[in-house]
C-alpha cells in the first residue's frame, strides 16, 4: 500500500460513508464511469471485527443502502464473496456443509481466545456473497454476542425479502448454523 494511495481511500471512503469506519479500512477504489464509485476490500471477514456487534450492523445497513436498485446489491453481494478467504478442499465435508441450502455452502470454524472464527465457502456467486456477508458480521465474535444477535440486519437490509424462495430457505439454514456453532462454543 503506497500513502498516496490510502489518502486516496480514506478521502472517497470519508465522502460516501461515515468517516468512523475509514481508519481500517484498505481499499481500492473503482469509478465506472457512470457516476457509480465502488470498492473492494480485502478479507473481507475481517471488516467489522473492530467495531461492536450493533456497528458492525449498522455499518452494513448503510452500505447497503448506498444501492438503490436490488441488481446493484446483488452485484455488491457478488463482490463480498469474492472476498472470502481461501476455503481448503479438505473442509470441503459434509460436516461443514450447511443442509437446507440449495447451492453447497460449507461452513467452517475455529475458536481463538474465546471467540469464533468462521470461514465459508459456496458453489453459487450469490450465494457465497450471502455468507460472506454473515460471516464477516460475527466471525470473531464471542458465542454469547452471536447468540444475543436476533440477525435482524437480514430484514433490515432487505436481503430475505428479495431472495428467491430457495435462497431465502438457505439464508435461514446459514443462519440456524451459525447460531448453533455458537451454542456449542
Amino acid at each position: 500500500r503506497s500513502k498516496v494511495w490510502t489518502d486516496v481511500c480514506r478521502a472517497s471512503y470519508g465522502q460516501i460513508w461515515d468517516y468512523r469506519y475509514a481508519e481500517s479500512l484498505s481499499c481500492s477504489i473503482q469509478y465506472d464511469g457512470g457516476g457509480r464509485i465502488f470498492y473492494e476490500v480485502p478479507g473481507q471477514s475481517d471488516k467489522y471485527v473492530n467495531m461492536s456487534l450493533k456497528e458492525a450492523e449498522n455499518a452494513i445497513v448503510e452500505e447497503f443502502s448506498m444501492y438503490d436498485e436490488w441488481l446493484d446489491k446483488y452485484e455488491y453481494l457478488i463482490e463480498l464473496g469474492k472476498s472470502l478467504t481461501d476455503f481448503p478442499e479438505s473442509s470441503k465435508i459434509d460436516d461443514n456443509l450447511i443442509k437446507g441450502c440449495q447451492s453447497r455452502v460449507w461452513l467452517d470454524y475455529k475458536i481463538e481466545d474465546g471467540r469464533i472464527v468462521f470461514n465459508a465457502d459456496s458453489d453459487a456467486i450469490i450465494t457465497k456473497g450471502i455468507i460472506s456477508l454473515l460471516i464477516g458480521l460475527y466471525s470473531g465474535r464471542t458465542p454469547q454476542e452471536i447468540l444475543s444477535s436476533d440477525f435482524s440486519v437480514v430484514e433490515k437490509i432487505g436481503l430475505k425479502e428479495n431472495l428467491s424462495p430457495t435462497r431465502a430457505n438457505g439464508l435461514v439454514s446459514m443462519i440456524a448454523k451459525i447460531r448453533e456453532i455458537a451454542a456449542k462454543g
